[in-house]
């Protein structure tokens, strides 16, 4: 079940100059910003309302590298990596559960596509394996007619978006970046072809 958002409060002066200036804080704005600030980059997230307070907080927190594309499995190892060592990294519990994903199926055309997505997944190193029908029956037995097989990951896991977020955007906050809440961006300002600044 979905936990309530939570709330943060960041005191925060306006900062003069930054290197980056992320608009809109939700997964996506807070974690590059976090990221940014760890390789030395003055920092900015500019949130209109709340942090998390949109879909940042409204997914379903899957922290998966299966069914990936393969033009994007590494990425997505990084980011199972990066939520496995978040917790111990910010001192505060993300919510992030490695539970392992498991998918089973009738569909002999989609047991095809998961064994291809194996085949190289498991030459990319990630921790998975394929059930054969037995395997996807005993364990996950269902009524009707028995399934034909499955595949399941053992790293990838889910993540309490609507405390993981703004933790993230705490411990960002700590480390020096500033979150302003309340205070949208309307105009981005351009000079000689590049933008130079924006406007709160």
């Amino acid at each position: 079940m979905k936990q309530p958002l939570l709330k943060i409060d960041i005191d925060v002066t306006l900062p003069t100059h930054v290197d980056v200036a992320v608009i809109g804080g939700g997964a996506a704005g807070v974690s590059t910003a976090y990221e940014l600030n760890r390789l030395g980059k003055r920092v900015a997230v500019f949130e209109k309302g709340h942090i998390a307070a949109e879909q940042g907080s409204r997914n379903w927190g899957w922290c998966r590298t299966f069914g990936r594309d393969l033009r994007e499995l590494g990425m997505a190892k990084l980011s199972v990596q990066r939520w496995t060592d978040l917790a111990g990294e910010i001192g505060a519990d993300v919510g992030f559960r490695k539970t392992g994903i498991t998918f089973v199926t009738r569909s002999e055309q989609e047991l095809a596509g998961w064994q291809a997505w194996f085949d190289f997944a498991r030459r990319s190193g990630v921790a998975a394996q394929m059930l054969s029908r037995d395997e996807a029956n005993k364990v996950y037995a269902a009524g009707g007619s028995p399934w034909i097989g499955g595949v399941r990951t053992f790293d990838d896991g889910y993540a309490d978006s609507s405390c993981a977020i703004p933790l993230l955007a705490q411990r960002a906050a700590a480390r020096g970046v500033a979150i302003p809440q309340d205070c949208a961006v309307n105009d981005l300002i351009f000079e000689a072809g590049r933008i130079a600044g924006i406007e709160t």
